[in-house]
């Protein structure tokens, strides 16, 4: 018989997961930077040939898409300083 999740040492000892350093890159991060963070990653998946230029495409996609999730909370992070600058 396996030992419930929740009596078990391990999952109580498990710390909560905490993400500082992307959480500080949001904090104080540009456009620019954030395209100077992705471009070198993208580039390097479109140079692979081959089997591996179908994973490459993929994997490409989902860079583009958490790009594009940054670029929102970039957004974000602009209005609600402007916000807090009106008041």
């Amino acid at each position: 018989m396996k030992p419930s999740p929740e009596n078990s040492p391990e999952a109580s000892a498990l710390p909560t997961p905490s993400y500082p350093a992307l959480e500080s890159f949001i904090e104080t991060a540009t456009e620019a930077e954030l395209e100077v963070l992705y471009e070198p990653l993208l580039e390097a998946l479109a140079e692979l040939k081959g089997p591996q230029a179908d994973k490459a495409k993929k994997i490409g996609d989902a860079i583009s898409n958490s790009k594009d999730l940054l670029r929102i909370l970039l957004d974000v992070r602009a209005r609600l300083e402007e916000e807090h600058s009106k008041r």
